[in-house]
């Protein structure tokens, strides 16, 4: 037996704060006056990740961390935050300045969603996501947009009618984040008693033969 545990709910169970979480529950999701532009942070600088920004470019301002790149000509920009900054734990601090947040994973493979879109949503900033399409059984389709990099075409025609829409816009920002309700916080994020009923948790304790206390 096989149980869907991403490292990106680890990563959301140990290191968020209640306040942290309790933006993926629909509440108080950070919203301030933010950049019209894309934040673009990376530590492996993925032919991939550079052409996805070099697309985005053409459509808005991409302000980059240490992955610098010739995107045919357009304005880029170097992110003025990361200065002083000592782990990527605090990206979402960065993302909380930007309307856009560019955050793809290293690979698409099955059970592979990692803490990127987590400190993006953290950040309160749309994330544009790359990976496993399983994303879209955790997160609201509607939360976030998902870049297909074999057919860019509809994530770049989704981002020019958000710019050109602010109505549309708005709705897209307030969009629940999780899928199916709290489904998710149940199948995926349950690691306690206190969450979701401690679903997942009571699965992986059968599963190592520990009876429950």
């Amino acid at each position: 037996r096989v149980l869907p545990v991403y490292f990106g709910a680890i990563f959301w169970f140990t290191t968020t704060s209640l306040q942290q979480r309790a933006i993926f529950l629909g509440k108080d999701r950070p919203l301030s006056d933010r950049l019209d532009a894309t934040a673009f942070i990376a530590s492996n600088c993925l032919p991939i990740r550079r052409e996805a920004a070099s697309q985005i470019s053409a459509l808005m301002p991409v302000h980059h961390g240490k992955c610098g790149f010739f995107a045919r000509n357009y304005t880029l920009q170097r992110i003025p935050q990361l200065t002083g900054r000592s782990s990527y734990l605090q990206n979402y601090q960065i993302y909380s300045h930007y309307r856009y947040c560019l955050v793809m994973e290293n690979t698409q493979t099955s059970g592979y969603i990692t803490e990127k879109i987590i400190l993006a949503f953290m950040g309160g900033c749309i994330p544009i996501y790359w990976g496993t399409t399983e994303v879209f059984e955790v997160f609201h389709k509607d939360s976030f947009i998902y870049f297909d990099i074999n057919h860019p075409d509809e994530a770049l025609r989704e981002l020019s009618l958000l710019e050109s829409n602010k109505t549309m816009l708005e709705w897209k920002h307030r969009a629940p984040i999780l899928a199916h309700g709290n489904q998710p916080i149940e199948k995926y994020f349950s690691f306690s008693k206190e969450l979701g009923n401690g679903q997942l948790r009571q699965q992986i304790r059968q599963m190592m033969g520990i009876s429950d206390d």
